[in-house]
């Protein structure tokens, strides 16, 4: 289909995330920042997992309430900082 009907009280249980790549906003020459595709550097731990909260509808909206939803990741910018 195309839409999925989210009911009053829903929620989303167990959600995982695990990213594929990074990107950080970096000041390029002449001063603009812009986000940068970066190399990562840390092991393979960083994955975004067991995040819960309330979904609430018009505009479709989720709040995360728990759940393990950051982790430290070392990354390298394009020109080796």
């Amino acid at each position: 289909g195309t839409s999925i009907q989210v009911k009053p009280g829903a929620r989303m249980t167990n959600m995982c995330f695990e990213p594929k790549s990074f990107a950080v906003e970096a000041e390029t020459d002449g001063g603009k920042k812009e986000f940068v595709t970066t190399k990562l550097m840390t092991r393979q731990t960083y994955t975004l997992a067991f995040i819960d909260g309330p979904l609430t509808t018009n505009p479709i909206t989720f709040k995360e309430e728990d759940g393990m939803d950051h982790q430290p990741t070392t990354v390298k910018l394009p020109n080796a900082e």
